[in-house]
C-alpha cells in the first residue's frame, strides 16, 4: 500500500473519530485488537477504507490503530473538537515531551514523559509483545497529552504496520532522541565542535 493510501485511511479514519458520538468511541477504546470481536464502528470503517481497515490480512493491526486513534481523541461532545492529527508532531518527540510544547519548563534534567528504558524495550518488542507495549504507551500519553496537543497518527499507524525493524526504530527513536537532546541542550550546535 502506498504511503498516500495510508494517509488518506488515517485522516478519514480521525475525522470520523473526531465527531463520532461518545459511546462509539467508548466502543472503539475497548477494543482488542487481536481479539474475535470487533464493535460496529470498526465494520464500518473498514467498509469504507478495505484496502486498509478492511485488509483481513492486516485486521488486528488495524483494530489496535483505530483502537489507538479512539484513545487519543480528546473526550467530550463531538462539536468543537480540535484535530487530533498535527503532522509536524512526530509520535517518537511526543513520546518524549508527553504532547507538552512547553516541555522541559527550562530544566536543564529534562526528563522524558516516556523513559529511554521503556523505549528501549518498545524498540525490542516485536509482534503481539510489541502491540501490547504500544496500547500501553498510548493510554499513559492520553492522560497527560493535552486535548489540543495532537500527533502525528500517520506515524502511529505505521508503527503497528512496520515489521522491518530498522524502519520501527527510525520512526520513533529519531525524532525521540532529537525533542530530547533538542530539551536538554537549548543552545545550537555545530556538529564536530567543542
Amino acid at each position: 500500500m502506498s504511503d498516500d493510501g495510508l494517509a488518506s485511511a488515517v485522516l478519514g479514519i480521525a475525522e470520523t473519530l473526531r465527531t463520532a458520538s461518545t459511546g462509539v468511541l467508548a466502543d472503539l477504546r475497548r477494543m482488542d485488537g487481536g481479539g474475535e470481536s470487533k464493535p460496529p464502528a470498526f465494520w464500518s470503517l473498514a467498509a469504507k477504507y478495505p484496502r486498509t481497515v478492511g485488509n483481513a490480512r492486516r485486521e488486528g493491526e488495524w483494530a489496535s490503530i483505530v483502537c489507538a486513534m479512539a484513545i487519543l481523541t480528546p473526550r467530550g461532545a463531538p462539536e468543537g473538537k480540535p484535530r487530533l492529527h498535527k503532522a509536524v508532531k512526530r509520535f517518537g518527540g511526543v513520546l518524549c515531551d508527553g504532547g507538552d510544547a512547553t516541555w522541559p519548563h527550562g530544566s536543564k534534567d529534562a526528563k522524558p514523559f516516556f523513559s529511554e528504558q521503556r523505549l528501549a524495550q518498545l524498540l525490542a518488542a516485536q509482534g503481539a509483545a510489541r502491540s501490547c507495549l504500544l496500547m500501553r504507551a498510548i493510554r499513559s500519553l492520553s492522560r497527560r497529552m493535552p486535548a489540543d496537543g495532537g500527533v502525528n497518527l500517520i506515524d502511529i499507524a505505521k508503527t503497528f504496520l512496520v515489521r522491518d525493524a530498522a524502519k520501527y526504530g527510525r520512526l520513533l527513536a529519531k525524532p525521540y532522541y532529537a525533542r530530547l537532546v533538542a530539551a536538554q541542550n537549548p543552545k545550537p550546535t555545530i556538529e564536530g565542535s567543542s
